[in-house]
């Protein structure tokens, strides 16, 4: 199996950030923070258990905004949702072999 692809979107939420949030190879974190569900990338989703905690949390939370000044107008959940990447990124640690990746 080849490695996972890299995307241009948040694996907690599906928000499209524009750059890879773990870097051109999927190995690398960049440290920015999702300014949808707040996720600094290279520490809360440093393992698959926390990208699935963090996710959870965010869905459960309705897909609330953390900066929600940047949240766009007419920004539909259920759209944002279906832009979960089904691949985990390749440089976070499988500490579990539960969920995607």
């Amino acid at each position: 199996m080849g490695a996972p692809a890299v995307t241009t979107f948040c694996h907690i939420c599906g928000l499209d950030l524009k750059e890879p949030p773990w870097g051109a190879t999927g190995r690398d974190p960049s440290f920015n923070i999702c300014p949808c569900c707040g996720v600094e990338f290279g520490s809360q989703d440093h393992h698959v258990s926390g990208v699935l905690r963090e996710r959870e949390r965010w869905i459960e939370s309705g897909g609330a905004w953390w900066h929600a000044k940047r949240k766009p107008p007419g920004w539909s959940f259920e759209e944002q949702r279906k832009q979960i990447p089904a691949e985990i990124p390749a440089g976070i640690d499988r500490d579990t072999d539960v969920g995607p990746g």
